[in-house]
């Protein structure tokens, strides 16, 4: 959640310069972001600070089942139109929206992977696992059907275009 309550940790963890990667740069976030309580400017400032702004779509609505029964177009909707917003409200260039997040991780199978695949998203984060890999396999690149085991159904089953390279 990008508000004014959660800036003022955001600024403490990531300004000071204190959090570092493994190659010495400073650390960054990725932000999944969905339009309801969002705080714009915080998110273009996050963007220009080089933090990765993802799509959570726009509603993030209820019922959770909502998002299992979704069809193409509904899915469109709600992910690409969180996309254009960001765009329009946090000045986020298009081209660097590239990762989403399902709201509470409920998959809409072939359907969801197949609005990622069309629309260019590069990576998706929203499969839990009971099964931990080492090393961890996320975020899940739309590239390659993920060997990780599918724990809330509707799960992807690799008959649509984004896994079939």
């Amino acid at each position: 959640m990008v508000t004014f309550q959660v800036n003022k940790f955001y600024n403490q963890l990531f300004s000071d310069g204190i959090l570092k990667n493994p190659n010495g740069c400073n650390a960054t976030a990725t932000f999944f972001v969905s339009h309801q309580y969002t705080q714009y400017e915080m998110v273009q400032a996050l963007y220009h600070e080089r933090h990765d702004i993802a799509d959570h779509t726009i509603s993030h609505r209820e019922p959770i089942s909502w998002w299992k029964n979704a069809n193409y177009s509904q899915l469109t909707d709600e992910i690409v139109g969180q996309r254009e917003i960001l765009h329009k409200w946090g000045q986020v260039n298009k081209d660097d929206v590239v990762g989403f997040r399902v709201p509470f991780l409920q998959s809409g199978g072939n359907t969801m992977y197949q609005v990622l695949y069309d629309n260019k998203f590069l990576y998706d984060s929203s499969m839990p696992t009971e099964q931990f890999i080492d090393p961890p396999m996320w975020p899940y690149t739309l590239e390659y059907r993920t060997e990780q085991e599918c724990v809330i159904p509707p799960c992807p089953t690799g008959k649509s275009e984004y896994s079939s390279i």
